[in-house]
């Protein structure tokens, strides 16, 4: 890998060896105490023995130390106003199964998906990442809404989004928000446009321009405007 990302273990550690705010160290009784499980476990999470927390641990360990959640997947730290994870879990895979696949195809179904999982598994060399039918439906459908970090993970790579589409509330929104611009994109046709323009080396301005206007037009040509509003020439 060109650039090395740090395992939850190593943000785990770090995180643990950082003084608290009254100066003394974190402890492991400490830390399970305040999240809800054995010290012991939190230790094998610190040393990597562990490496599988669910989702809801993964939450509660950054609110007690004060991280965003993405913080353990590769994000930054703040906890800044309206990105903490408030959608569940279950629609935003939803969201993902309905809007992301191959242009002019049908979503992907739980055998095209849980191929994925198992071939990005294969080529990062990590062991066998895999998921059954089973699992991916009580996922969807809500029955379990607290996902392993090896499956959120590894869902997030199924579907070409970054881990924090599950554990940030704003980025989330803005993926599902170009996501259903794409389709629309798609739905119109304009996917040919735009390759055509590409093949005859028209600028990005002179097509977004083009655009505009053809919108334009068929907005004032569905509300039946001959252009003489109050707001153009003539206008009274």
């Amino acid at each position: 890998m060109a650039e090395h990302e740090r395992t939850f273990a190593e943000v785990l550690e770090e995180l643990c060896r950082s003084p608290r705010p009254d100066g003394r160290p974190h402890t492991n009784v400490e830390i399970a105490a305040a999240v809800g499980v054995g010290h012991s476990y939190i230790g094998q999470l610190r040393s990597g023995k562990k490496v599988n927390p669910s989702l809801t641990l993964v939450l509660a360990l950054a609110e007690h130390f004060g991280v965003h959640p993405r913080h353990f997947v590769g994000g930054d730290r703040e906890r800044t106003p309206g990105s903490l994870p408030v959608t569940p879990f279950a629609e935003r895979l939803t969201q993902l199964c309905e809007l992301v696949h191959p242009l002019g195809k049908p979503p992907l179904g739980p055998t095209e998906i849980i191929g994925r999982i198992r071939e990005h598994g294969e080529r990062i060399d990590c062991g066998p990442w895999t998921m059954s039918p089973h699992t991916l439906a009580d996922y969807r459908s809500g029955a379990n809404a607290d996902p392993s970090l090896i499956h959120l993970l590894a869902l997030a790579k199924a579907f070409g989004t970054r881990p924090a589409y599950f554990l940030d509330e704003e980025y989330a929104g803005n993926v599902v928000k170009e996501l259903k611009e794409l389709a629309l994109v798609a739905s119109l046709g304009l996917h040919t446009v735009v390759l055509r323009a590409s093949e005859q080396d028209i600028s990005r301005e002179t097509l977004m321009t083009a655009l505009a206007n053809a919108f334009d037009y068929t907005d004032r040509e569905t509300r039946g405007d001959d252009g003489a509003g109050p707001d153009r020439d003539g206008g009274r």
